[in-house]
């Protein structure tokens, strides 16, 4: 009697050890499975937008998607993959497109990848600083009242992350100056014109160049700033 007691707290115990490691790997499996696919892991859209423009965005009712940034191809052009749960907020995009390629309203940074074309000055710096802020990261594409897309197809939109606008940060290093400025494509056009005068006082970046800068046309001086 002694031995079937004996097994039978064995059996037990082994039954036991084998569910725990079963519920172990769930858990791991789990954990995994969110590293693996960030795009669908729950994203807090209201730490990603300030509130400031998000009263602006629900006035002008802007639509927008989620995403997670794939790849920085220079200062204001970016790949990024849908997030597919946010698509039934935005007509913009079709629902078949999970990878798209925005480029930043309202901005223009110097070239750094243009093919046959020199590395502008502080076209580097502006690829590298989009970079930290946005590689890897989810974001909140937001488009304008006006046209969804420019001439070689890629999408216009303003970029928010980590709480920030993009556009808002680059331009206040003088990585970048406002540019394409083309109406109702303008919603948030005063808060980046507030932060380049800031950086053309301070001299920061391109706003160094002597007129690297052609502000009457809002555009930068591509022969004489190419580095």
């Amino acid at each position: 009697m002694l031995n079937v007691f004996l097994l039978t707290g064995i059996v037990a115990s082994i039954t036991a050890c084998s569910n725990d490691s079963n519920v172990a790997t769930v858990q791991e499996q789990k954990v995994k499975g969110k590293i693996e696919n960030p795009v669908t892991s729950k994203f807090d859209a209201s730490s990603a937008i300030p509130s400031n423009y998000k009263k602006k965005i629900e006035m002008n009712g802007l639509e927008s998607v989620r995403g997670k940034v794939k790849k920085v191809s220079d200062g204001d052009t970016y790949v990024v993959v849908v997030d597919k749960d946010s698509l039934s907020k935005t007509k913009v995009i079709d629902e078949k497109e999970r990878q798209i390629k925005i480029r930043a309203l309202l901005l223009d940074t110097p070239e750094s990848v243009k093919p046959n074309y020199p590395v502008q000055a502080y076209g580097k710096e502006a690829s590298k600083f989009a970079k930290s802020l946005l590689e890897g990261k989810d974001v909140e594409i937001v488009f304008d009242k006006g046209e969804k897309k420019d001439h070689y197809g890629r999408y216009l939109a303003y970029v928010f992350c980590d709480g920030k606008l993009i556009q808002e940060e680059i331009i206040k290093e003088g990585f970048g100056i406002i540019s394409y400025v083309k109406k109702p494509n303008t919603t948030f056009f005063d808060e980046l014109q507030k932060v380049e005068l800031q950086a053309k006082s301070k001299k920061n970046g391109v706003w160094s160049i002597p007129d690297y800068v052609d502000e009457n046309k809002h555009k930068l001086n591509r022969k004489d700033a190419a580095a």
